[in-house]
């Protein structure tokens, strides 16, 4: 029964503004996408910690009617890598070229996680059609 609260295992793409997850690193085809447009935040998800999802972390949208996206790393380092390749990505789908992102090598974890959970500021969102 504790099976049901593991999470599944996705093979993660990210590409021009967009998140594709797989279920296999030999999937074809990706099993969903979304858009990067209007999310302006990663941070650690702490309330998502449990013994099998140690280094939980999660995308929000600037607007609460969109879902936030959670994510799980194997290690410390995997997550901040993840955090920092969203981040980055999500700075410049956003044309924000500002973040100031450290490197690999930064050790010092309240530096690294200020940095990368600020919140984006984002001008004029684009809200598509089919948001209704």
């Amino acid at each position: 029964q504790f099976s049901l609260m593991k999470w599944p295992l996705r093979y993660i793409i990210i590409h021009k503004g967009c998140v594709y997850y797989f279920k296999s690193s030999t999937s074809p085809a990706p099993q969903g996408a979304f858009s990067l447009n209007g999310y302006n935040r990663v941070m650690r998800a702490a309330e998502e910690t449990t013994s099998s999802n140690v280094f939980p972390f999660k995308i929000v949208h600037f607007s609460k009617k969109h879902r936030t996206w959670f994510f799980s790393a194997a290690s410390e380092d995997e997550r901040r890598k993840w955090m920092r390749h969203l981040r980055r990505e999500i700075d410049h789908y956003n044309d924000r070229n500002e973040s100031h992102i450290s490197s690999d090598s930064d050790t010092d974890a309240d530096s690294f996680y200020g940095t990368i959970e600020r919140p984006l500021e984002i001008k004029h969102p684009v809200e598509s059609a089919d948001d209704d």
